[in-house]
């Protein structure tokens, strides 16, 4: 999936909500959030390079929640995608050949709470399309379970599994790749 093939979801919120139509500064507002990212930066720093770009350029300041938005998220696509790694990996997938969903913090949207505690095993491909996060802010995970620990948990069969919300769509890594044009 290309970005000129998202008519809503991230490229949406990301540019179009700040009122940005020049792709040049598209570029340099993701350039300065992959830095972010890259060398640990607070927000708040985020958000100042953010003003001074858009001083620079003559675009009216953005709206502080929006960039929290921006920046929050693309840090849980990141960690995601790191977390994806981990579980994917060797020792992971033979200690763990389970993956089980959960929800956190009190605000979770009712589709994401009918997925806390799916599970599923490690190669399903049901994890590509509900690997969090998946959505705005979301602040659901996915932990390996190894397989005495599969009894704890009551089973069920999903016959129509709740996808990502709107805009979102399949593991953070093509999420990264699709919105970021970042390759892992």
């Amino acid at each position: 999936m290309k970005r000129t093939e998202l008519k809503d979801g991230l490229y949406f919120y990301r540019f179009r909500i700040l009122g940005l139509s020049d792709t040049a500064i598209e570029q340099k507002c993701d350039e300065i959030l992959k830095g972010a990212f890259n060398e640990s930066i607070l927000y708040r720093e985020y958000a100042d390079q953010i003003d001074k770009l858009f001083k620079k350029t003559g675009i009216e300041t953005a709206d502080r929640i929006d960039l929290e938005t921006i920046y929050v998220n693309y840090f849980a696509l990141q960690y995601g995608m790191r977390e994806w790694d981990e579980l994917n990996s060797e020792v992971a997938m033979r200690m763990f050949p389970f993956r089980r969903y959960y929800n956190t913090g009190s605000n979770v949207r009712p589709g994401h709470v009918k997925l806390n505690n799916f599970i599923a095993k490690r190669n399903d491909p049901v994890w590509e399309r509900i690997y969090p996060p998946n959505g705005s802010r979301c602040g659901c995970g996915v932990e390996g379970i190894m397989e005495d620990e599969v009894k704890n948990y009551k089973l069920t069969d999903m016959i129509e599994i709740i996808g990502p919300d709107e805009g979102w769509f399949g593991t953070p890594k093509m999420i990264l790749e699709a919105e970021y044009g970042i390759k892992p």
